[in-house]
């Protein structure tokens, strides 16, 4: 029986392996990085075969389908494969490192994150303010090799929180300008907050079975330290806020970590009020609103010091909002299709005005009921909270991105069955959705709605489901 175990471990970590063979062939035979045209067709690119996007979409599709068979495997047996969270520490190092070989296939933002620290740590640059291209134009940067990697990017100015930037900066620092050094690091980095968020998530649960949901999901692996994305700081500041929280009892320097998760990018400061309210659940409404307000002048004086390393004027705390300018992959990319063909663009804006209206409008609905609530659950707070997060990015969010969904994770230790369902299973259906990228080749992904209509789905899931989805089954444990 052991044995057997042992054996889907082994397994588990070999298809990891075999995920990463392309990216160790074309580190060896083209450098260490994939440029932006080679998205899509990275598996197989072959002039000579004409089924080169069928076959990348299979092979993509196959190895998602087969790790995430596997990771169903260890949710559901973990009493047997692991003895205790050793086990499943060393196993999450082992897989974090394998998908540390994988070069960032299907995005290339760490490269972005990559020329945001080099302006800053090479030539004293602003990037709220200073474009990579304002750079290129005024300094010689011919030999410098994070500038002229991949520019894609050189006439944006950064949408993240300062202390990314910042953190970008020290990366870039430590590379010495080389490309290939700084997507080490950040990789180096990402791996290591990933343990990180495995060792916090079993502190605050004490069970196994969160740590697995977590550290061994492909989703969570792939997208945070293959393809480097930042949303894993976002969890990994957001957990450490919660573990100070409920664990420690601290609510300034819970405070402090959730404005350091907002200085990554800003969903997290709508965590603020929830757990301000929780805090100041036994004070009578008078003065629950006042020491909530006194704290959340905490909370923003964190975040304001942090903004102040790079803020010149207040136009710099609104580049947050530039995505929403831009629209992919969402349900607003619908609309603006739909008005576009009926040749009624001014009605565009005023349907996603009305909509983010709407959002806001049902936040603060929520915030108002959740204050004169008298008996608060946190179990119940934190269910809300990641059905708000999920609302957020498919209602809200117009430029919706498929690593978002990780925002998902940093509450999910204290979800009920259906929300563990839905966030255990949808970055299986987009990563599926991705395979139909590689089908459609780089060159056509851009016309496919699937996500949008995906989108659609899971709000009506979330809105009109009854009851709750089961996780649980004879041999799941009750979460």
């Amino acid at each position: 029986m052991i044995k057997k175990y042992l054996n889907i471990k082994s397994l588990y970590l070999l298809i990891i392996f075999l995920f990463a063979i392309p990216s160790v062939i074309h580190i060896i035979n083209s450098g260490f990085i994939l440029e932006s045209e080679s998205y899509f067709h990275f598996f197989i690119n072959n002039s000579e075969l004409k089924d080169n996007s069928i076959l990348n979409a299979i092979i993509y599709a196959g190895f998602f389908i087969s790790l995430f068979l596997i990771y169903f495997i260890f949710l559901k047996k973990r009493n047997k494969i692991f003895k205790n969270i050793k086990e499943i520490v060393v196993l999450i190092v082992i897989a974090a490192v394998l998908f540390g070989i994988i070069l960032p296939i299907t995005s290339s933002d760490v490269f972005s994150y990559a020329t945001t620290g080099e302006i800053q740590s090479r030539y004293g640059a602003n990037p709220y303010y200073d474009k990579i291209i304002d750079i290129k134009n005024t300094n010689d940067t011919s030999n410098n090799e994070i500038l002229n990697a991949i520019t894609i990017w050189d006439n944006q100015l950064v949408i993240y929180g300062p202390l990314w930037s910042l953190i970008c900066s020290i990366v870039t620092f430590l590379s010495f300008s080389k490309v290939s050094v700084a997507l080490i690091l950040f990789k180096v980095f990402a791996i290591l907050v990933h343990i990180a968020n495995v060792i916090l998530i079993y502190k605050i649960t004490k069970k196994k079975f969160w740590a697995i949901f977590y550290g061994l999901n492909p989703y969570i692996l792939f997208e945070t330290i293959s393809n480097v994305h930042n949303d894993i700081y976002l969890v990994f500041f957001t957990l450490l806020a919660l573990y100070f929280f409920i664990n420690k009892k601290r609510l300034v320097v819970a405070l402090f970590f959730l404005a350091c998760a907002t200085c990554i990018k800003y969903l997290t400061v709508l965590l603020v009020p929830i757990l301000l309210i929780y805090y100041y659940r036994k004070e009578t409404i008078g003065k629950r609103v006042i020491k909530c307000i006194k704290s959340g002048l905490l909370f923003a004086f964190f975040v304001i010091l942090m903004y102040l390393i790079y803020l010149r004027n207040i136009e710099m705390i609104f580049y947050v909002f530039i995505q929403q300018t831009k629209y992919r992959e969402s349900i607003l990319t619908l609309l603006y299709v739909f008005f576009n063909k009926i040749d009624c663009k001014e009605y565009f804006s005023i349907a996603t005005r009305t909509i983010s209206l709407l959002c806001i409008v049902a936040y603060v609905i929520y915030i108002f009921k959740l204050l004169f609530t008298k008996e608060i659950k946190f179990r119940k707070i934190m269910s809300d909270w990641n059905v708000i997060v999920l609302l957020f990015i498919v209602a809200y969010i117009s430029n919706l991105c498929v690593w978002y969904f990780v925002w998902l994770f940093a509450a999910v230790a204290w979800q009920n069955s259906r929300n563990a369902r839905i966030a255990m299973y949808l970055p299986l259906i987009y990563e599926m959705l991705i395979s139909y990228y590689f089908y459609l080749s780089v060159e056509n992904a851009s016309k496919t709605y699937c996500f949008s209509f995906i989108s659609i789905l899971i709000l009506l899931i979330i809105l009109f489901a009854k009851g709750e989805f089961k996780i649980e089954s004879k041999k799941i444990k009750k979460i």
